[in-house]
């Protein structure tokens, strides 16, 4: 019986008469399984990890035997990156209150930044406003026309805030220091006045 990977295999060993042909001794002889190659399969894929833009990928390739489902062998491959997903961002002008920027790559997949030449950067190419100008002192700014008073209006209403003298309140200042301060005025007077009718009840 023939040995497998599996399960023993076994001869009889037999001496016969040269003469007559008669058996003179049978002994039978056992194969052990441990002594018996495996019997490989196809190999198969395990442990799989995707491959992205930004980091390889992997699988392990491993070969089973047919006969008793023993692992032969193990190996790992490496899957190498993917390609970015380019999309193009335009270049845009800056202008005297906002910045502009050079065209640059962004890519839809990972969303890491690249330059025209595909070199990846850490942030986008930005171009610093260029800001008013007024060469000629009419208060118009030369490049766009704008009012300059009206851009300092724009600027402070964004930019400044007010805090109270009387209470230390801070607010967003969008009227202008003086006509906030007359309203936390006349709020601290009329605090004042309910708490004069309160002492006096």
């Amino acid at each position: 019986m023939t040995a497998t990977c599996i399960d023993d295999g076994s001869y009889d060993e037999v001496i016969y008469c040269t003469v007559c042909k008669t058996e003179i001794s049978r002994e039978t002889k056992i194969i052990e399984s441990e002594l018996v190659d495996h019997t490989p399969g196809e190999a198969v894929v395990e442990n799989e990890t995707s491959a992205t833009c930004t980091d390889e990928g992997s699988y392990e390739e491993v070969i089973y035997c047919t006969k008793c489902n023993a692992e032969i062998s193990r190996e790992t491959k490496t899957i190498g990156k993917l390609s970015h997903s380019y999309v193009l961002i335009d270049a845009k002008s800056e202008t005297c209150t906002q910045n502009g920027n050079e065209a640059y790559y962004i890519c839809d997949t990972c969303k890491s930044i690249f330059n025209v030449d595909n070199e990846i950067i850490e942030d986008v190419p930005v171009i610093p406003a260029l800001n008013h100008i007024d060469e000629d002192e009419d208060g118009i700014c030369d490049r766009c026309k704008m009012v300059l008073s009206q851009a300092e209006e724009v600027e402070t209403s964004e930019t400044h805030t007010f805090t109270c003298p009387l209470c230390a309140v801070t607010t967003e200042n969008v009227f202008g220091d003086s006509v906030l301060l007359a309203i936390h005025g006349v709020i601290h007077i009329i605090y004042a006045i309910i708490n004069a009718l309160k002492l006096a009840w």
